[in-house]
């Protein structure tokens, strides 16, 4: 997706909004922008930014993908979601 997009697109809660509010909500300001998001469409972490080298940015995504791979199998995450409206 363009950043620059003017278009709807469909929000991780099935809601059509439009493309530049969706940039806003994630804060992205550069493409390739990465956002790892739990179920409810909150960050899990910080977003991945850029893309220099392939080795580097395998091995940040491995990073963030055990990092927020722990984040939601910990119980407190899992209690707060099922706690949430849906």
């Amino acid at each position: 997706m363009s950043i620059h997009a003017r278009g709807k697109i469909t929000d991780f809660d099935g809601e059509r909004i439009r493309a530049p509010l969706f940039v806003q909500r994630y804060r992205v300001f550069a493409t390739p922008t990465l956002v790892l998001v739990g179920p409810n469409g909150d960050p899990l972490g910080p977003a991945l930014v850029g893309f220099a080298d392939q080795d580097a940015y395998a091995m940040e995504l491995e990073q963030a993908l055990e990092h927020t791979t722990a984040q939601v199998r910990a119980p407190d995450y899992r209690n707060a979601l099922a706690r949430r409206p849906h």
